[in-house]
C-alpha cells in the first residue's frame, strides 16, 4: 500500500480500532503508558500533556493519544478530537472499548435568535 498524503482523525481511529481488535492487551498497555516530558513540550499549542503537582513542582507526562491529537489541533476548550471510550471495570486499568472522534460541541444559541416551534 502506498504512503498516504493526508490522514483524517477518522483514519487514525480506524487504525487504532483495528489494532485494538487484533491485540487488545498490547494497545491498552501502549495507550496507558505515559512518558515524563519537559515544560516546553507541555506548553505546545496542540499536543496534549497531563500536568499534576508532585510536592512543590509540576510533573508533565505525555501519552500516545495526546501526541496524535496534536496533529489535528484543538477546539476552543483546548481538547483534541481523538478520544478513548472506556468501560469502567473497577480495576486500575479500565478496558478500552474503542477509539472515536469527538463530535464538536453545539454552539450556544444567541439570545436574540428566533426560537423554533
Amino acid at each position: 500500500m502506498p504512503w498516504k498524503e493526508s490522514i483524517t482523525p477518522r483514519d487514525v481511529c480506524n487504525l487504532l480500532n483495528e489494532a485494538l481488535a487484533r491485540d487488545r492487551r498490547a494497545i491498552t498497555t501502549l495507550v496507558h503508558n505515559r512518558a515524563s516530558c519537559n515544560s516546553s513540550l507541555a506548553n505546545h499549542d496542540t499536543i496534549q500533556v497531563r500536568h499534576h503537582k508532585a510536592g512543590d513542582h509540576t510533573v508533565y507526562t505525555i501519552g500516545l493519544i495526546g501526541l496524535l491529537n496534536g496533529m489535528f489541533g484543538v477546539n476552543e476548550d483546548s481538547e483534541g478530537c481523538l478520544e478513548i471510550v472506556f468501560e469502567k471495570d473497577g480495576q486500575d486499568w479500565d478496558e478500552i472499548v474503542r477509539f472515536d472522534v469527538k463530535e464538536p460541541a453545539p454552539k450556544d444559541t444567541p439570545k436574540d435568535a428566533p426560537k423554533e416551534s
